[in-house]
This record gives structure tokens, C-alpha cells and sequence, in this order.
């Protein structure tokens, strides 16, 4: 039975280029977790504290349509304030992508009725929908993309053609004094509060 013999497992961790940055051996879950913490060292990235806007934006090739923008929208919310504004830059050369999200979407309307329906009724792939959904709710989301304007507007996002466009209005919400962050390969990169790191650090010491 293999529950009676060890389990052993080669982890690599690629970085930005797909090069090989590190590799672990060893016992599968304790490989795996020396892994994950070799991945923080160059996917993780402190932040002292969330930012009025953040401007998160996809490099090549997680840039390539709508759908894979989901990453850089999931990275960007870790850094802006509730409220705040989020700015997503992708150029989407092959449109859309997979669609079925949207298609939900439209179904449906308004963030609250997407995520009440997917509360009653879940079905796979209705994640994404829902992530916008919640993501609509907590902040404002400007998406700078080739993708047609009219789409963009069905996902709870303003669509914008320009990047300066959308942080001169971000400016105007957010008032002169506003911070900004920029996530330059928001794909990947995962901002973390120091101050949560912090706690994490105390109350393991205890």
C-alpha cells in the first residue's frame, strides 16, 4: 500500500523567464512547502499598507486575453484599499478568451444578483463571475485593453484605451494626495502587508 511507504518528490520553482531559480527534494509535503517558500522569495513582495490606487498590469504571455487577466485582478485587490481604485493593463491580443463568464454576467445583471445566483446555485466555472462580482463590490476597476469597450463595461469594469486616461481620472476620484502602487508583472506578483507578516511572526513565537 503506498500509505505504508515514504512518498518523495522533485519541486522547481521556475521565476519571471520560466528559468530555473531553485529546486527541492525530499518527502512530498515537506518539498512542497520548502518550495512554496523559495516561490516567496520572488513572487512576494511587502507593502507597508494598501494604496488608493494600484495599477496592476499583465506582461506576455498571461496577457493574452480577458480570461487570464483574472490573475492580475486577484493580485492588484492585495494592494489597494476597499474603495480605492484598481487599474488593470492588458493588451489582450486574442480577445476574449473563454466566455462562459461572461455570458453569466449579462444573464444575470448587477454584482449582487451574480453572486446571489451563485449562492443558490453554483456550477463549475461560475467563479469568475463571482470573483468579479466581489471585486465590483470592493472597489472601482479601470481596465486598459484592446478588447471592445462594451464587453468591458458587461464585467463591472470601466474600459479605458490610454493607461494616463485612467490614472487621470483614478487621480480625480482619489484626490491629489492619493498613493500608487504599481504592480509592474501583476500576473505574478503577490503584494503582503508587513503588518500581517508581523502578527503571523507573534503568534507563532507564542
Amino acid at each position: 500500500m503506498l500509505k505504508d511507504r515514504p512518498i518523495f518528490a522533485i519541486n522547481l520553482v521556475l521565476d519571471h523567464e520560466e528559468k530555473v531559480y531553485a529546486a527541492t527534494a525530499g518527502e512530498l509535503g515537506a518539498s512542497f512547502m520548502a518550495a512554496t517558500q523559495r516561490a516567496n522569495d520572488i513572487y512576494v513582495v511587502p507593502i507597508r499598507r494598501r494604496a488608493d490606487i494600484v495599477v496592476s498590469i499583465a506582461r506576455a504571455p498571461l496577457d493574452r486575453d480577458l480570461y487570464q487577466l483574472q490573475k492580475t485582478l486577484e493580485h492588484g485587490l492585495l494592494a489597494v484599499k476597499d474603495g480605492g481604485v484598481l487599474i488593470l493593463v492588458s493588451q489582450c491580443p486574442n480577445g476574449v478568451g473563454e466566455h462562459s463568464y461572461i455570458e453569466l454576467i449579462r444573464e444575470l445583471g448587477g454584482p449582487e444578483q451574480v453572486l446571489k445566483r451563485i449562492r443558490q446555485r453554483p456550477t463549475f466555472g461560475c467563479h469568475k463571475a463571482g470573483r468579479l462580482a466581489q471585486a465590483a463590490l470592493q472597489v472601482r476597476i479601470f481596465a486598459v485593453t484592446d478588447v471592445d469597450h462594451h464587453v468591458i463595461r458587461d464585467i463591472f469594469m470601466e474600459p479605458y484605451s490610454f493607461l494616463q486616461q485612467a490614472i487621470d481620472n483614478a487621480l480625480r476620484l482619489a484626490g491629489p494626495d492619493a498613493k500608487v502602487l504599481f504592480l509592474m508583472d501583476g500576473s505574478v506578483t503577490v503584494p503582503t502587508l508587513q503588518q500581517r507578516n508581523a502578527q503571523v511572526a507573534r503568534k507563532s513565537a507564542r
